[in-house]
């Protein structure tokens, strides 16, 4: 995303909506597995915290307008995305057995302890502003 308008967070979120139900669905072959599917959850938390940060970014430089729509947006497709790949998780730890790990599972684990840290702790992003001077500013040779 490069502007970070609502026009362009909704349209990253439907994507993202998109690829979780084309997984949920069985479709494609990344999630022709439990073990893919954990993979691409994993994945698609991953890709939701990274543009998120780069959201928030963009706002403290000055480069986009900091926007309460967008980040209800943010916010909402954030805890959908969390809901459902937590669904996931536990079904894929019930279907683990003593002699089968499902690799992906810590993947998705670890992406979802991030997106948690991220939505438990959400600080809506604000532009910087410049560091005002420590001390006074000297205006004559008697002040220094």
């Amino acid at each position: 995303m490069t502007t970070f308008d609502l026009a362009d967070v909704r349209r990253f979120t439907a994507d993202l909506e998109a690829r979780m139900n084309q997984c949920d669905h069985g479709e494609g072959m990344e999630c022709a597995n439990l073990d893919g599917t954990l993979r691409h959850y994993a994945e698609l938390c991953c890709e939701f915290c990274r543009q998120v940060r780069q959201w928030g970014r963009a706002i403290f430089y000055g480069q986009a307008a900091f926007d309460p729509e967008v980040e209800k947006l943010w916010l909402s497709e954030g805890i959908e995305l969390y809901r459902r790949a937590c669904d996931l998780w536990v079904y894929g730890q019930e279907m683990q057995g003593e002699c089968f790990v499902l690799e992906n599972g810590a993947a998705l684990g670890s992406a979802l302890w991030r997106l948690d840290r991220m939505l438990a702790y959400w600080v809506s992003p604000k532009p910087a502003t410049a560091p005002l001077a420590r001390h006074g500013v000297a205006t004559t040779e008697e002040d220094n």
